[in-house]
């Protein structure tokens, strides 16, 4: 798996130059508590800032990754 980090950076892409969407995992610091997700809790993407994706998810997503 890779390991990506969040930017504050912004850009503006062509819809059809993205190849697939991507696995992500958050990247869980030891101190940090966890808690299963419910209706009302925050985004993950809004909650951390470093990421794993997962390239190992299915055949075509590791061999486009990878």
């Amino acid at each position: 798996m890779y390991r990506a980090k969040a930017v504050s950076q912004c850009e503006v892409i062509e819809i059809d130059t993205i190849e697939r969407g991507v696995h992500l995992i958050p990247y869980f610091k030891i101190e940090y508590q966890t808690a299963i997700a419910t209706p009302t809790s925050r985004p993950a993407l809004d909650m951390y800032d470093e990421f794993w994706v997962n390239n190992q998810i299915d055949l075509h997503m590791y061999n486009t990754i990878y």
